[in-house]
């Protein structure tokens, strides 16, 4: 079996008996030297299946201009020369014993992409196929995404356009979370879902159809002051009717 010996810039940060290599490598180069196991072969792999529309969504990321920092993690099932004087880390590589760990789509998003860009990554050397495992499993079960509704609240730090349905949306959800007359007032939360709170999911579930309808009455409402004051009278007056109703 060809094998290709390629020579890096490292840091070893090998703890017990793992030996470990932080790097870089060309996105493109690292994508036509490792491998990826997948769940889906007959080699016992352990990779899910490609979600090309991903990454190829990755791809636009960075030939927007923007980095991407978090590593791919890669197993080089040999024993690697590492060179402590000048940190020059050795290794001979083929098809077989240099394999993605982590961040498929990331690699394949970089491949996709115009830019070839470095590639942050991590080499675990010298894995069982079962101790691979174990890792994919131990690196992907234990990630917890952002949540939604912190998702939502942190856009607005992002939004250029003031005036757009989505900056409209976030300007009144801080109005009626924090306003002393809002009858939503401490029954809202903005960065996580608590049961019996409104979160910014289903407050944009809400208004959305409203504020991009501009034929409606509301879109009509021009100020963000006059918008607020709408849905507060609107809450206020349905509040009183249901505790008018339930009195009966």
């Amino acid at each position: 079996m060809e094998s290709k010996v390629i020579k890096l810039m490292a840091l070893d940060i090998s703890y017990g008996d793992k030996k470990c290599y932080i790097t870089k490598l060309k996105g493109k180069e690292l994508k036509n030297l490792a491998r990826v196991s997948r769940a889906d072969s007959t080699d016992k792999g352990y990779q899910r299946h490609l979600d090309e529309k991903r990454s190829k969504a990755i791809a636009a990321y960075i030939d927007d201009g923007c980095l991407i920092p978090g590593s791919i993690i890669l197993s080089y099932k040999d024993t690697p020369q590492f060179n402590e004087t000048n940190n020059e880390l050795t290794l001979s590589v083929n098809n077989q014993n240099f394999l993605v760990l982590d961040g498929q789509h990331r690699l394949y998003g970089a491949s996709f992409a115009k830019n070839d860009i470095d590639l942050p990554i991590c080499i675990l050397c010298n894995l069982t196929s079962r101790e691979e495992i174990q890792y994919f499993l131990d690196i992907n079960s234990n990630q917890k995404g952002v949540s939604k509704t912190l998702q939502h609240e942190l856009t607005k730090y992002l939004l250029d356009d003031q005036e757009s349905p989505e900056a409209i949306r976030l300007k009144l959800f801080d109005l009626l979370y924090e306003s002393e007359n809002s009858p939503l007032l401490g029954r809202m939360t903005k960065t996580q879902s608590i049961t019996g709170k409104i979160s910014h999911v289903p407050f944009e579930k809400a208004l959305k159809p409203i504020l991009i309808n501009t034929d409606s009455m509301f879109a009509k409402v021009t100020s963000i002051e006059d918008k607020y004051n709408v849905i507060r009278n609107y809450l206020s007056a349905f509040s009183r009717m249901l505790n008018e109703s339930q009195k009966d």
